[in-house]
Formats: C-alpha cells, structure tokens, sequence
C-alpha cells in the first residue's frame, strides 16, 4: 500500500512541477511594408491576476517577455501612447510563444512623426 501511495505521489510533483514552470511570450513588431518597429512599448498583463510586465522593441522590432507563468495573458503594442495593436496570448506548457504585431504602416508613419 506504500508503494503505491509513494508512486502516486511521486507522479503527482511530477505532473504538478511541469505545469509550475515558467515560459516565454515573444515576437516582433513591424509596419505592413514589413519594417521593425523599433520603441515600441509592449504590455503583458495576466487575465485573472495583478501580474504586468513591460518592455519595449529592438531596433528590428524584436521583443520578448521572459519567465511568464503559464497562463492567459493580453499583450498589448503601443508607439507614444497609440495602440498599435492586441491580442490574447495562452499557454499552459512552460514554452515559448510567439505573438508578432503587423501594424499599419500609416498609423506607424503618423505616430512616429
């Protein structure tokens, strides 16, 4: 009955320590002529808790948010306090995933003048 009771338990860290890792949320930034949008502020904010990260584009539109928790986030991308854009971001698996904004090439070209 140990035996078993030990196995069990062991699976249960097991399985519990593979979701309690964290992940990553990156992508790049780019105009519709598909040039990098560098400076851009990006926002990462957890849908069911106060968790809320910033960073801010490359020079080549890269950015990334690293060590998130596994979860439902909406990241947001914006360029002197104009949205450029949204979107709702989930994992549950500590990986990567890649969130990319295509943003207007007008708005980008208005903003930044």
């Amino acid at each position: 009955m140990r035996k078993i009771l030990l196995f069990t338990l062991c699976l249960l860290l097991l399985a519990t320590s593979a979701f309690a890792r964290d992940g990553r949320i990156f992508g790049v930034v780019t105009d519709g002529d598909g040039r990098p949008v560098a400076g851009a502020r990006l926002e990462c904010v957890r849908e069911i808790s106060q968790y809320r990260v910033v960073t801010f584009t490359t020079a080549d539109g890269n950015f990334a948010f690293n060590a998130v928790p596994p979860g439902i986030y909406f990241v947001s991308a914006t360029l002197k306090g104009v949205v450029l854009g949204e979107q709702r971001v989930e994992f549950m698996l500590p990986t990567g995933r890649k969130a990319d904004f295509i943003v207007d090439a007008d708005l980008v070209d208005s903003v930044s003048q």
